[in-house]
């Protein structure tokens, strides 16, 4: 299982404490439903430092405080608006959903077996 959220939980600054008990709560909860999941925390393409540093450490905040081998973190880059442009109000376009997709493929292989 894949989840991409959080990203305009940054919108005015770091969001602290609060993310990491509301994302910890969801992992729970998918946990809960899904026992024997892969779970893959990412960090989608739209932030950019010092905001994705931030996030980055939430989420490994979250993982650590579960200890649940099954729970990791996938980043899938940042978007380059400048060369590649974007899609509709700043979120990736095809060229950057492309390029989202290859680094999940090659997180999703090595962390599987594939």
């Amino acid at each position: 299982m894949i989840v991409n959220l959080g990203t305009n939980d940054f919108a005015k600054g770091d969001p602290g404490k609060p993310y990491e008990t509301a994302m910890t709560g969801l992992v729970k909860d998918i946990r809960a439903r899904y026992p024997k999941a892969e779970i893959f925390l990412a960090l989608g393409s739209m932030l950019t430092d010092p905001d994705l540093g931030k996030a980055r450490a939430h989420l490994d905040a979250v993982i650590t405080g579960l200890g649940d081998a099954k729970v990791s973190r996938v980043e899938l880059g940042v978007q380059d608006l400048g060369a590649d442009g974007g899609g509709c109000d700043y979120h990736p376009n095809v060229k950057t959903q492309k390029k989202m997709a290859d680094k999940l493929v090659v997180a999703l292989k090595a962390r599987l077996g594939w």
